[in-house]
């Protein structure tokens, strides 16, 4: 199995959000967020986050796809209710990697979602890095994460601008064996 292991030096570059940031409470920043959705013609809602998945929940509707670890900020419990969604897959996810096999789940997620399904991935182990690899991976879709650092909902729209920047992040893990 092949595992991409986020370097050290580059913890940086993740705090710092590509796409649109909204600084708002949650109702307000969702509903920006949908703007961008309707104006860029974004089709997928795909959310990275327990806290994220929960306000586009509550204040927009089911992500096509929803990352979640049942966690926020690494210690408090957080649920995400799965009879939303028509199905769940279970990933297992080290602390700042990204392996082929998570990669394979992610990429099935997103094909069942363009064929109309909403899909929950449930993560054992860290998610907050699989944002990289679904802007990649997705199709017209809003990728949606929560940044700590801001306490802001992040919008990266899976467009070739944003693609090529999720690119340069992912080059910035090491590929092990």
């Amino acid at each position: 199995m092949l595992v991409y292991r986020l370097l050290n030096v580059a913890r940086r570059y993740l705090r710092l959000p590509i796409g649109f940031v909204f600084c708002n409470e949650p109702e307000v920043s969702v509903r920006k967020a949908v703007s961008v959705c309707d104006v860029l013609d974004l089709r997928l809602a795909v959310t990275v986050g327990d806290v994220v998945t929960r306000n586009v929940m509550r204040f927009w509707r089911v992500p096509d796809v929803a990352v979640v670890d049942g966690r926020t900020r690494r210690s408090e419990s957080v649920s995400i209710p799965e009879e939303f969604f028509d199905h769940v897959i279970h990933v297992v996810n080290e602390r700042s990697t990204i392996s082929d096999d998570v990669l394979a789940k992610l990429e099935k997620a997103i094909s069942m979602a363009l064929g109309g399904a909403k899909v929950l991935v449930k993560v054992l182990g860290e998610e907050d890095v699989l944002a990289i690899p679904l802007i990649l991976l997705a199709p017209r879709a809003a990728v949606m994460y929560g940044n700590v650092f801001l306490n802001a909902l992040v919008l990266v729209p899976s467009m070739c601008e944003y693609k090529l920047a999720a690119l340069k992040l992912l080059a910035e893990f090491r590929c092990e064996k």
